[in-house]
């Protein structure tokens, strides 16, 4: 992930999953969630995180009183559309531990 040029962009991200895509378009946000992706794994420009103010950006949006179904990555994915690289989704694998 370190040598991953964001180009600008203010995050790399992965798609969400088929599903969630789906899901995610039933919701009414006025955004266009083709790219919608999941906020768990984030490469962030943190130039480009603080000239946009993102971090108060989105503490604003989740406190407005405007119930968001998946909460941060709701508004995560709202504040920034089209402000994102897509990364491949060899980076969003989940390893389970046996104990």
């Amino acid at each position: 992930l370190i040598d991953i040029n964001l180009e600008g962009e203010i995050a790399g991200v992965i798609l969400d999953s088929p599903d969630m895509q789906k899901r995610v378009k039933q919701l009414d946000y006025g955004v266009d969630f083709n790219g919608y992706f999941n906020a768990g794994v984030m490469l962030i420009n943190n130039y480009e995180w603080r000239k946009n103010n993102v971090t108060q950006e989105s503490l604003s949006m989740i406190n407005c009183g405007k119930i968001f179904r998946y909460a941060d990555q709701d508004v995560l994915n709202i504040l920034l559309n089209g402000k994102v690289k897509y990364l491949q989704r060899k980076f969003n694998n989940k390893t389970t531990l046996s104990v």
